[in-house]
């Protein structure tokens, strides 16, 4: 995945498809067609916002049906304003924090406070996941010993900070645990490119 990006799929007999494209030139005609012999019910797209972008566009200007989804490196207003009306329509964003109108979780809204005060009205996704990281590594610079900043010293620190709630989200970074968080929220687009929750 590093060279490119990956698309799954379900087509209609229940089967998961895979398929990887070049990033740097993707074939949007051949990816619909793929997506059409597929019969696919739903996608999940893994790639860039700009060629994410294009391909959803592609698909929808195709006639495509299919469910498509995306991950939060895509929930941006700019991706979402590149996206045609169609695309717009029923497109699913999963990301891995929780959604900025996640009101009932105490770190949202420290989230929402501090921005407030900074007069940030709209919170978006990736201030979430930026807000989050940060108080990540706040807890794992603590956790280190004076004088060992290092990358090392930091990888060290956060094994040995278990499991942490941060406000309503737990992340675990233990001896074998290195995923942080196994939480996924999905959200979906609305006509106007809103997010419904």
């Amino acid at each position: 995945l590093i060279h490119g990006s990956m698309v799954l799929l379900l087509d209609r007999d229940g089967v998961v498809r895979l398929d990887r494209y070049d990033k740097a030139k993707p074939d949007l005609a051949a990816f619909a067609q793929w997506v059409k012999a597929s019969e696919a019910q739903a996608l999940l797209f893994i790639g860039s916002a700009e060629v994410t972008a294009k391909a959803f566009n592609h698909l929808r200007e195709q006639g495509s049906t299919v469910i498509f989804a995306t991950l939060s490196n895509n929930a941006s207003a700019g991706f979402v304003e590149s996206l045609s009306p169609k695309a717009r329509r029923s497109l699913v964003l999963m990301q891995s924090f929780p959604g900025a109108h996640a009101s009932n979780l105490d770190v949202i809204r420290e989230l929402k406070t501090a921005a407030d005060k900074q007069g940030v009205k709209v919170v978006s996704p990736s201030m979430v996941e930026g807000f989050l990281a940060a108080k990540i590594l706040v807890l794992a610079l603590r956790a280190m010993p004076p004088g060992e900043v290092t990358a090392t010293g930091l990888a060290l620190a956060l094994r040995q900070l278990g499991k942490q709630n941060l406000g309503g989200i737990t992340i675990d970074y233990g001896r074998d645990a290195r995923v942080g968080s196994t939480r996924v929220d999905i959200d979906m687009l609305n006509a106007e490119g809103r997010v419904v929750h």
